[in-house]
């Protein structure tokens, strides 16, 4: 009797493990089928209409906004700038300007360089002294730091008569206005 009783609380025991499993399944049926009610529920929920209705003219008006403000900050004149440098170029003032230089300018040519490149130039063309340089500004585009220039130079010369030619000027503002490229560019002196 003792196997018979054995195999009796064996049977017993699966027979529980069974009905434990069983259970555990049909919880899980109904938590899946309460989760399933509850994201229908949701989602028509979300769906639906909303069941009040505000008229404009009920709700209160809320201050305004001040006016905004708005500066506008000019670029600076070149005028100043230009006028210095071609005072200097009149003049045969070349170490006066060279000062007006960009920095990336100066890097790519000395002051002595310079001023011997536009001596050199105003010997080859027999420069007027005084009135040998003469210019008209015909365009400027102004950026917050950068400038062009566009100029018509009167090159008035004792031997060949008065050269004109059309160059363009491009600054840099470097806390003020300055040539750039025209301090080692062959084809500008």
């Amino acid at each position: 009797m003792t196997q018979y009783n054995q195999n009796l609380e064996n049977a017993q025991f699966a027979n529980t493990l069974r009905l434990n499993r069983i259970l555990e399944i049909y919880k899980m049926k109904k938590l899946k089928r309460a989760l399933l009610i509850l994201t229908l529920i949701l989602t028509l929920a979300a769906c639906t209409n909303p069941t009040t209705t505000v008229d404009p003219s009920e709700v209160a008006a809320t201050d305004s906004l001040p006016t905004p403000q708005v500066y506008v900050t000019p670029a600076p004149d070149v005028d100043t700038m230009l006028t210095s440098y071609f005072s200097a170029w009149q003049a045969d003032d070349y170490a006066a300007m060279y000062v007006y230089l960009s920095e990336a300018s100066k890097s790519t040519i000395s002051e002595e360089d310079f001023i011997q490149q536009y001596n050199n130039m105003a010997n080859a063309l027999t420069l007027q002294y005084d009135t040998g340089i003469e210019y008209t500004v015909t365009n400027v585009v102004t950026n917050p730091t950068t400038a062009t220039v566009t100029l018509q130079v009167n090159y008035n010369t004792n031997l060949f008569g008065t050269l004109t030619r059309d160059l363009e000027f491009n600054m840099v503002r470097e806390g003020r206005w300055l040539a750039f490229g025209l301090g080692y560019d062959q084809d500008h002196a």
